[in-house]
């Protein structure tokens, strides 16, 4: 019985100090495609202008950078922010678009003023720099892995010591029984 207890109790320590195993990639998390993307819905303006604004993470605009309009896979224009970070493509028609500027892209449903949806926005704003922050600390969780699974290991690892430890050291501690 004593050494079942301490084999449990050295089994729960070494799950303790293994690191948790990688998981494969995904094939859906490898590439960024348009389907992975929110798209927002945007108003042309008079002309078939689509405007926009190019900042970066603090709000501020970045002047004099390349921005480039691509639909369905191909460059359809490409022009440069003004010293605001605003910029411009005339003469578009309805349709999904891909902007992108300094590293970043955002897709948009673009529709004529007429046909807009009511919640559609008038610009496009860009944000460049640093990606969204999901959270601080914790553990690394590889790639096709959510949190709980990421956990796992740690979690039957605490549990059985939890459970083994205490029983060992009872077990210790018993007087022993003779006849």
């Amino acid at each position: 019985m004593r050494a079942s207890v301490l084999a449990t109790a050295w089994c729960a320590v070494l799950g303790l100090a293994c690191p948790v195993a990688a998981a494969p990639a995904s094939a859906a998390g490898d590439a960024p495609t348009a389907e992975s993307h929110a798209i927002a819905d945007l108003a042309l303006q008079p002309g078939g202008v689509m405007a926009g604004q190019l900042v970066d993470v603090e709000g501020r605009a970045l002047g004099q950078r390349e921005v480039t309009l691509v639909r369905g896979g191909q460059r359809v224009a490409t022009t440069r922010t003004d010293p605001r970070g605003r910029f411009a493509f005339p003469g578009l028609r309805g349709g999904v678009y891909q902007v992108a500027a300094a590293g970043r892209s955002s897709f948009y449903r673009v529709w004529s003023p007429d046909a807009a949806p009511p919640a559609a926005n008038r610009a496009a704003l860009l944000v460049a720099g640093q990606g969204p922050v999901r959270g601080q600390g914790g553990l690394p969780v590889p790639r096709g892995w959510n949190r709980l699974t990421a956990l796992g290991p740690y979690l039957v690892g605490f549990a059985g010591s939890a459970v083994a430890i205490p029983l060992s050291i009872g077990d210790l501690e018993a007087a022993p029984v003779s006849p």
